[in-house]
């Protein structure tokens, strides 16, 4: 931990990112494997990455804040209310709006309340923020008078007018070995609660994956699914904040728009989607299984299961930050699949789940990876368990016997070619186990590794097998041949680009 150090420049190269760093003992450089922005909305590993950070801003919306003391007598000792006479009572640490704006009680412990006001189309100012401006502003909300006076204790006390607000996310959440999590990627105008439920998870995304990564276990492609998971998310979080931006706008037309929203929260269906969309959890991650349970890809429910240490909820389970196979099934086949993997997945043999769910492969953030809902698990069920897990290895264990001229039939090739998305050492300590000499090509290595010759005689025997099916361009392995296509192709498009906007124009 550097306290004090500010980040001057970021550089990437194939194998790790230096940050140029000044600090209390002068400019100093600092090298990693990889580097994670969580520094705020004004985030520098951003703007040095080069990630655009594309939204909306608002600026009608003027908000204030201010730790005051309020009439003690004011104050309902049974459930910490705040009775304004003239008003009524507002709830403490609730969002209470009016048609003139908005007003907020929170009285944390240990602390002076904290009282918020927000309003709109507010003429702006220089001046220093005071308790006389936050009393006048309460008396615009509320209709009435709501007397402040100084902040008990020595502080640090809040006093401050914000004007405007942002929802912005960012236009990818990695950049090579750089990512970006919390509100370094995203920033919502209503509200800090949905924002900070994504942030938590970005975190517990992204972290299991690095250590994967660094740990040389991490299959292809699964620091790239940060990324894709994350941003879906934050989409959905952008809707929620521009909704909640829609309900607490002042005027009378907002105000049949939130009774009529009320009468809808009455329905059970509609609590549980607005909760799940307000926590972030509502997201279905793409897990790469064909016709999946209806749990896969969503976070894991709240379950209560029966061990043999007794009752356990499955969030107690998951405290470990590990994957965690739960076999529900009736012949424990589940807990079979992945017995020889206990060194990597937790496995718990439980009761008590409800119907249709017999199986759970929770990843370490707490989504779904694969699920099951029979109780003796099919074949087929328990292949797609055992290819979440080694989708590579059971591959090569399908291939059939191959007959040569002399000797036994042949089970396993010689060799294994692949491209540098297999470059993990985890893939060449497996083959090699097999008997299976690995030829791998390496990131960040250039081209012409030799895959090629073994690579385009397999690519064209399976377009002579496919026939139309299979681009013919493939039967070649000649560059100039696919310059011929390309480089036409590329001068059409110019030209029909060129030509509308001449006709534009």
């Amino acid at each position: 931990m550097r306290r004090g150090h500010r980040v001057s420049a970021v550089a990437q190269d194939e194998d790790a990112v230096t940050l140029d760093v000044t600090g209390p003992d002068g400019d100093q450089q600092l090298r990693a494997r990889y580097v994670v922005g969580a520094d705020g909305a004004r985030s520098v590993i951003r703007k040095f990455s080069g990630i655009g950070f594309p939204g909306v801003s608002y600026d009608r919306r003027t908000n204030r804040t201010a730790h005051a003391t309020v009439p003690a007598d004011w104050v309902d000792p049974v459930n910490g209310a705040l009775t304004i006479p003239g008003h009524g009572p507002v709830l403490p640490f609730l969002p209470h709006r009016t048609d003139q704006g908005g007003f907020s009680y929170a009285p944390f412990p240990g602390q002076p309340p904290l009282v918020s006001t927000t309003e709109w189309d507010q003429p702006t100012t220089d001046e220093p923020m005071t308790l006389a401006e936050m009393e006048s502003s309460i008396r615009r909300v509320l209709g009435v008078d709501l007397p402040l006076g100084p902040p008990d204790g020595t502080g640090p006390h809040v006093l401050r007018r914000l004007t405007g607000g942002n929802t912005r996310v960012a236009d990818r959440f990695r950049d090579r070995r750089v990512f970006l999590v919390g509100d370094a990627a995203h920033v919502y105008a209503s509200g800090g609660g949905p924002g900070l439920n994504l942030g938590l998870q970005d975190a517990a995304n992204l972290g299991w994956k690095l250590a994967a990564a660094l740990h040389d276990t991490a299959p292809p492609g699964l620091l790239d699914s940060y990324d894709t998971e994350r941003r879906q998310a934050a989409r959905r979080m952008v809707l929620n904040a521009e909704a909640q931006s829609a309900l607490t706008a002042p005027g009378s037309d907002t105000t049949a728009l939130r009774e009529l929203f009320t009468e809808l929260l009455t329905r059970k269906v509609v609590v549980q989607h607005l909760a799940d969309l307000t926590a972030g959890t509502d997201v279905r991650y793409e897990m790469g299984i064909t016709d999946p349970h209806h749990a896969v890809g969503y976070f894991a429910p709240e379950l209560e299961l029966i061990t043999e240490a007794g009752k356990v909820r499955l969030a107690e389970l998951s405290r470990n930050a590990r994957p965690l196979l739960i076999d529900l099934s009736e012949d424990r086949s589940v807990a079979a699949v992945l017995a020889k993997d206990q060194d990597a997945v937790d496995l718990v043999i439980a009761q008590g789940a409800p119907a249709g769910l017999t199986g759970l492969l929770i990843r370490p953030d707490g989504y779904v990876a694969w699920a099951c809902g029979s109780p003796r698990p099919d074949p087929a069920e328990l292949a797609a368990l055992r290819g979440g897990r080694r989708a590579l290895v059971h591959g090569l264990e399908a291939i059939p016997k191959i007959k040569s001229l002399t000797g036994r039939p042949r089970h396993r090739p010689r060799r294994l070619f692949a491209d540098r998305g297999y470059d993990v050492d985890k893939y060449r300590r497996l083959l090699w186990k097999r008997g299976i000499k690995p030829v791998i090509a390496r990131r960040g290595v250039p081209h012409a590794s030799g895959l090629g010759a073994v690579r385009w005689v397999v690519e064209r025997t399976n377009a002579w097998i496919h026939g139309f099916r299979r681009l013919r361009i493939r039967w070649d392995i000649r560059d100039d041949i696919h310059a011929a296509f390309l480089g036409p192709a590329c001068c059409v498009l110019t030209y029909r680009c060129v030509r509308a906007l001449a006709q534009l124009s």
